[in-house]
C-alpha cells in the first residue's frame, strides 16, 4: 500500500513538472561502466590476460551513446566512432550498446532496430517492464534519483531455455520524461543510470536541454522488416 501511494506521488510530481516541458529536443549522453565483482576482479591474471583486460577497458571507455527526446518521443543509439584502437575488441564491447531504440508515447510504440545482415525492427510491448519503485535514492548529475527494479522471464527457442532478466534503473522524477537508454524506460522520470542483466551498466555524463540544432531527428525507423517480440525469440 505504501509503495502504491509513493508511486502515485511520483507520477503526480512528474505530471506537474511536465507542464513546463516544450516540444524542443534535449539529449542525454551515456557512457558504459562495469559493476565490480570481487571474484573476477581479484583473480590473478597472466600478462596476456591482463593485456586483454586492459584492451577491453580501453574500448569500453570509448563507448558513448545518446538519447534524444522531447515530451512525446525519444530515440537512442550508439555514437559511431572511427578511431577505436582495436576494432575487433571495440565491436565486441559495443554489442551491448548497439541498436536504435525508438519510443512514441502518443502512439504507445516501442521499437528496437538491429542489423543482422539486414535491418530488423522488433516491436516491443509498450509497457514491457513491470517496475517496482523502491525508496532507495542517490544523486546523479545533481538530480535526486530513485531506484526501480524488475524481474521477468522469456523462453528463447534459439537457446531452448527460459531466460531470466533483472533490469535496474535509477530515474529522476524532477525530469518528467519516461525515457531511458537501451529501451530501459517506463518509470516516472528520465533514467540516468541503467543495467539490464549483467556487470555492464549505462550512466549519464551530460544532459543538454533545448538543443538548437540537434544532430538527429526523432523519427520512427522507416527501413527494415518489422517483427513482433515473440518472433524475434524464435
Amino acid at each position: 500500500m505504501k509503495n502504491k501511494i509513493f508511486l502515485l506521488f511520483l507520477f503526480a510530481f512528474a505530471n506537474i513538472h511536465s507542464q513546463t516541458i516544450t516540444d524542443s529536443i534535449s539529449c542525454v549522453t551515456y557512457k558504459m561502466g562495469l559493476i565490480p565483482n570481487e571474484a573476477i576482479d581479484n583473480k590473478i591474471l597472466t600478462l596476456e590476460e591482463k593485456k586483454k583486460l586492459d584492451d577491453y577497458k580501453a574500448a569500453r571507455e570509448l563507448i558513448e551513446c545518446k538519447l534524444y527526446f522531447n515530451k512525446n518521443k525519444s530515440i537512442y543509439s550508439l555514437v559511431e566512432k572511427l578511431d577505436v584502437g582495436d576494432p575487433f575488441i571495440y565491436k565486441l564491447v559495443a554489442i551491448r550498446a548497439k541498436g536504435i531504440f525508438y519510443k512514441d508515447i502518443g502512439a504507445k510504440e516501442k521499437i528496437e532496430q538491429r542489423d543482422y545482415g539486414g535491418l530488423i525492427n522488433v516491436i516491443h510491448p509498450y509497457d514491457e517492464y513491470k517496475w517496482e519503485i523502491t525508496n532507495e535514492t542517490k544523486m546523479i548529475n545533481g538530480y535526486k534519483c530513485y531506484k526501480a527494479i524488475c524481474t521477468y522471464q522469456e523462453f528463447s527457442t534459439k537457446r531452448n531455455k527460459m531466460l531470466t532478466f533483472t533490469p535496474e534503473v535509477w530515474f529522476a522524477p524532477e525530469l518528467s520524461f519516461p525515457f531511458g537508454p537501451v529501451g530501459l524506460d517506463g518509470v516516472p522520470g528520465l533514467v540516468l543510470e541503467a543495467s539490464l542483466n549483467s556487470r555492464t551498466y549505462f550512466y549519464a555524463t551530460k544532459i543538454e536541454f533545448n538543443i538548437k540544432n540537434p544532430e538527429i531527428k526523432i523519427e520512427k525507423p522507416s527501413k527494415g522488416k518489422y517483427i513482433t517480440m515473440e518472433e524475434s525469440l524464435k
